[in-house]
């Protein structure tokens, strides 16, 4: 797959993906709403482009060892870390535990 390949179907990804992307979600915006009570949490969409230029979407499984949610399918992500200071940090994190996606692999295309 050459640069330009790619190049045009990550802007078409971004484009897209922009202009379906209809909220802003910080959790600095929960405050002083009901949400703001809830935990908060994260998940990281990761979009591979295949050497045959396909687009695929990675999944997790839950472990049938957990208290919740036994064996469903999700995005990586999870529940925000004191360390964490905003949702983008947390699917990082998350990813990085879950699936050994380094921070540095990622390319974002779409963030709040």
């Amino acid at each position: 797959m050459t640069d330009e390949s790619q190049c045009d179907i990550l802007t078409c990804l971004r484009s897209r993906l922009t202009e379906l992307h209809s909220t802003e979600y910080s959790w600095h915006n929960l405050r002083g709403t009901v949400l703001d009570s809830l935990d908060k949490a994260a998940v990281l969409v990761p979009l591979v482009i295949t050497d045959d230029n396909q687009v695929e979407v990675w999944l997790t499984q839950r472990s049938e060892n957990v208290r919740h949610d036994k064996g469903h399918v999700s995005f990586p992500g999870g529940m925000k870390e004191l360390g964490d200071a905003s949702a983008v940090q947390t699917s990082l994190r998350e990813a990085s535990e879950e699936i050994g996606l380094r921070p540095d692999q990622v390319l974002f295309i779409i963030h709040s």
